[in-house]
């Protein structure tokens, strides 16, 4: 079956040379999905959980990885501050099309809570530390063992927590994608549908966070077949004197 193992292909948004249109209708699509399928709720239900955690007397300092267009951040910003949370994202993107339609976006939103950084994640190196990161619908593009990697260099500058809020590859995902998809350019869909290929499964995602040492994780389903993959650093002992 098609969908029985993680495809391994990179998808044509993963190239350097992408252009600006088909970059621009690819994040679009991915905003679509994130705020229709769940996406958006799944970082706004992590986040409410985090702040409750968080100090009091600064804010609760975000790294978005992969932002695209700045969406998933600039709506979670809104819902935080109508709620009095204390938020800041920084979105980290290194493709120069995206960081662009990212900072059109804060603009016009006024936001002063989220800041745009051009920058690679496996090359980032922030000034101080963030409190948690997330990246939603990024991990899908690499491969287990890139992916245990970055999660071993984000523990050197998150201090307690990162989200991996990504597709969950089955059936339902993958007929829904079709669909949402049906619209746009034939590269547009061809990613879209090999996105959903490069997914993961509750299970699989598990055992393979499991693989780190000194964290503890946890995975759970929402609704429209999302996963959600929670990894908790431990910095007490490295905080202590």
């Amino acid at each position: 079956m098609i969908l029985d193992q993680r495809a391994t292909e990179p998808e044509l948004l993963d190239g350097r040379d992408i252009d600006a249109e088909q970059l621009a209708e690819s994040v679009r699509l991915c905003a679509i999905s994130n705020r229709l399928l769940g996406g958006t709720r799944v970082v706004r239900k992590f986040l409410e959980a985090e702040v409750r955690r968080a100090p009091t007397n600064r804010p609760l300092r975000v790294l978005d990885i992969g932002s695209g267009n700045g969406s998933i951040p600039l709506a979670v910003s809104r819902w935080a501050i109508r709620r009095g949370l204390n938020v800041e994202f920084v979105c980290l993107e290194r493709n120069p099309h995206a960081a662009l339609l990212a900072r059109q976006a804060v603009h016009a939103a006024n936001d002063s809570r989220v800041r745009v950084v051009d920058g690679d994640i496996f090359t980032h190196q922030p000034d101080e530390p963030y409190d948690c990161a997330i990246g939603s619908m990024f991990f899908h593009h690499l491969g287990d063992d890139v992916i245990l990697a970055l999660l071993e260099r984000l523990r050197s500058f998150v201090r307690r927590t990162v989200l991996v809020n990504d597709l969950q590859r089955c059936v339902a995902c993958y007929a829904g994608c079709a669909l949402m998809s049906r619209r746009f350019s034939r590269e547009v869909r061809h990613d879209a549908n090999l996105s959903i290929r490069r997914g993961f499964r509750r299970g699989s995602l598990l055992r393979l966070l499991r693989r780190m040492k000194g964290v503890s994780v946890s995975v759970t389903r929402y609704w429209f077949c999302r996963l959600a993959g929670v990894i908790h650093f431990d910095w007490v002992s490295k905080e202590r004197p």
